[in-house]
């Protein structure tokens, strides 16, 4: 239940080419070469910031409500590890006042006998709602968006699922319980 299970290649990207793309400079000072392949692999521990040009945000406003389209333009799931979660969050600046609207939240659920578990005893995927490879999903939010609004869109995640928490004693843990931004976008109206 933790594998990638990448079937598919967008023309031609694979791990390497994403998460170990070409920078500039020689890998090192034995030969001289203008690009080599990063090697810190980027992902959601590192470097993720490497990451966000596979991702886009675009809203859609509309009469009485609007919606936010996340395009994941991967080959595999927004995240894979089953203990991450990610979360859109958005705001609304309205004459000087912030509304921050409900917070939507991805994640896969596995487990073990029609219950939650953790990756070493799960067998099965009981939910999933992470923003799957190659998928535009959009997310609507029922706000009427007024002249001179401006929004604010972020997606982001945390390392280890906030329900899971308690149950791995990391309640305390900052790399665990911490909000990490991946992406944001501001749209003006």
């Amino acid at each position: 239940v933790c594998s990638t299970n990448i079937d598919n290649e967008l023309d031609g990207a694979n791990c390497v080419s994403c998460h170990m793309p070409q920078v500039k400079g020689s890998v090192s000072d034995m030969k001289e070469t203008k690009k080599h392949s990063f090697h810190g692999f980027a992902g959601s521990h590192f470097h993720s910031d490497m990451l966000t040009q596979y991702v886009d945000i675009s809203l859609l406003r509309q009469i009485d409500n609007f919606i936010v389209n996340i395009d994941n333009r991967t080959s595999h799931a927004l995240l894979l590890h089953p203990l991450r979660q990610a979360v859109l969050k958005v705001s609304v600046e309205r004459k000087g006042e912030t509304i921050n609207l409900a917070e939507k939240t991805f994640a896969r659920v596995i487990g073990h006998k029609g219950k939650p578990a953790m990756p070493w005893a799960a067998s099965t995927t009981l939910k999933d709602t992470m923003i799957q490879a190659n998928e535009k999903r959009a997310v609507s939010y029922d706000f009427k968006i007024q002249k001179g609004d401006k929004i604010s869109v972020v997606l982001g995640w945390f390392l280890v699922n906030p329900k899971a928490l308690k149950s791995l004693n990391l309640e305390n843990d900052k790399a665990s319980t911490e909000f990490h931004e991946f992406k944001k976008q501001s749209f003006s109206y």
